[in-house]
């Protein structure tokens, strides 16, 4: 059962396991928002800036360094190191409201099957968002190691009603045009190591053609044109992380930093 932890006040027995590279500018907010949560896993894929010396400051963070081969891989090993039972996965830059923890100390005794849905608050810019946000599934998700081994895993339940408890409170997702560049460029550097790692090579459809498919796919076909200029620069900078992706890729197979 999920329940409180013993002789901890408004904590709960969770794990909360984030992937870091260089993400020194947003850890620390992060961080400070999971006051709730038992322990805090990070796999950092050997970041070179501040981001080690700034986790070393809290005594609930454990800190493990893994090359990056893949999302997939990254959060397996992470599953592997957490003490608790349940487990919520976030992103490096992505801060935990006090009303969503609140939501989930108040549910003191589940079942262990249940996944807890956190749908994410789309507001990119200042606008909320009509159309669907790119890179993201929408949800974030609490669920029991035991039951479900894997995020894959745990999504193929959330549409079973009697696996699910929909929070009615949001995640925000990034309001800022600098958060969400920030976001891209830290995409585009770990999907450019998965692919080098699967021995991918970069060719002229993926810088040209692939970019110009991901804008009309995000503006068109998840209707992000509904949203006027926000879409449009959404759209864009999405686009041009395919393209940045490829070039990493490519920098890499060159040895060129």
């Amino acid at each position: 059962m999920c329940k409180l932890s013993p002789g901890l006040e408004n904590t709960l027995h969770i794990s909360v396991l984030i992937t870091t590279l260089n993400a020194a500018n947003t850890i620390e907010r992060v961080i400070e928002s999971l006051k709730f949560a038992k322990e805090i896993i990070i796999t950092d894929s050997f970041s070179s800036d501040d981001t080690i010396k700034l986790l070393s400051k809290y005594d609930n963070v454990t800190t493990y360094q893994k090359e990056f081969t893949s999302f997939t891989s990254q959060q397996q090993y992470a599953i592997s190191k957490a003490s608790c039972d349940w487990i919520l996965f976030l992103n490096q830059n992505e801060e935990f409201p006090e009303n969503v923890s609140q939501e989930i100390l108040e549910t003191k005794y589940i079942s262990d099957d249940i996944i807890f849905v956190i749908k994410k608050d789309s507001c990119f810019m200042g606008r909320k968002m009509k159309g669907n946000l790119p890179y993201e599934n929408n949800n974030a998700l609490l669920f029991n190691k035991n039951k479900y081994n894997s995020i894959k895993n745990a999504l193929d339940f959330i549409d079973d009603s009697k696996h699910t408890i929909i929070l009615n409170n949001l995640l925000p997702f990034y309001t800022t045009l600098d958060d969400y560049t920030g976001k891209m460029h830290h995409q585009s550097t770990l999907e450019a190591k998965t692919l080098y790692y699967k021995k991918k090579k970069p060719s002229f459809i993926h810088f040209f053609a692939l970019p110009f498919f991901e804008f009309w796919k995000q503006y068109l076909f998840r209707l992000l044109l509904l949203d006027g200029k926000e879409g449009f620069i959404l759209s864009y900078i999405t686009a041009f992380t395919v393209f940045k992706k490829h070039i990493n890729l490519w920098l890499m197979y060159r040895k060129i930093r």
